[in-house]
């Protein structure tokens, strides 16, 4: 059990060592800096698949970018989203995934601490689905790369602080189906 949880996990923390070693690594580049050029959010909101029979559900994660000019960020992320979902009288499916996300970002400047955000990149898919007829359970992991595109808006509370609404959609290769996400994020520029 204890194997097949490390083996299960071991790829979510690798990636998220990255993520974080590359936040770690652009904080020196800012120390001299007064234009807050690192971006860190925590976002929340609602994934809408396009399986018929799986309802609505909600989606969260942590995102962490760059700005690479004034016009153009990089950024990665990872999140969750965990569905329940009946299926006939006496079958359930539940379905726990994480996603990580690679994102090219254009910013559009709109009026003072408002931006548009024009956005797409590459992602992967990964997780674990248990179908559940009557007494019996199956279970099958799953992955697939994805590509992913969206726009939202970054509307600046303060000169480091911001919320950002977006929409995403998310399309699988191995299932070809294409995904909604509608999300709110809290951020920070440092």
């Amino acid at each position: 059990m204890q194997r097949e949880f490390e083996m299960r996990y071991r790829n979510v923390w690798q990636v998220m060592m990255v993520v974080g070693l590359c936040g770690f690594t652009a904080l020196p580049a800012n120390a001299s800096s007064n234009d807050p050029t690192t971006l860190f959010e925590l976002f929340a909101g609602s994934y809408r698949p396009e399986a018929e029979g799986i309802e609505n559900d909600a989606v969260y994660g942590v995102r962490l970018g760059r700005a690479v000019t004034e016009r153009f960020e990089v950024e990665g992320a990872i999140g969750r989203f965990e569905n329940s979902s009946s299926i006939g009288d006496d079958a359930s499916l539940n379905a726990d995934s994480n996603l990580v996300d690679a994102s090219g970002v254009w910013v559009v400047p709109v009026r003072d601490k408002m931006q548009w955000l024009v956005f797409g990149g590459p992602g992967w898919a990964f997780g674990e689905a248990e179908i559940v007829v009557g007494q019996e359970r199956f279970a099958q992991s799953t992955d697939s790369w994805s590509m992913h595109a969206g726009t939202g808006m970054r509307l600046g509370l303060t000169q480091r602080a911001h919320v950002r609404p977006e929409a995403r959609l998310r399309w699988y290769e191995q299932s070809g189906d294409t995904d909604l996400q509608l999300t709110v994020s809290a951020g920070l520029r440092f």
